[in-house]
């Protein structure tokens, strides 16, 4: 279990929506809302992914970063042991 839970996603499983959301929120208030710590190391990725492709690609919709950083390759699949052990389980 230890290798799935620590192995790469094809991408980020949050709605770009969310990264939106969470996105604009940390802009306005300098840190991010409560979440887990599994989560919070997600938009930490995706924060710097985001920030990287706006300095980047000034003139690019917000939508478009979003959209092209949820989609890309990520390092973890950012889930808790508890809960791939609950999926694991669902599947079996």
């Amino acid at each position: 279990m230890d290798k799935v839970w620590q192995s790469g996603a094809s991408r980020f499983y949050v709605s770009e929506t969310r990264v939106k959301a969470v996105m604009r929120y940390r802009k306005k208030h300098g840190n991010f809302p409560v979440m887990g710590a599994s989560r919070l190391r997600m938009f930490r990725e995706l924060w710097k992914r985001y920030t990287e492709k706006s300095r980047l690609f000034p003139k690019r919709e917000e939508e478009d970063v979003i959209y092209e950083i949820v989609n890309s390759p990520a390092p973890s699949f950012y889930l808790t042991r508890r809960s791939l052990r609950t999926l694991l389980y669902n599947i079996l």
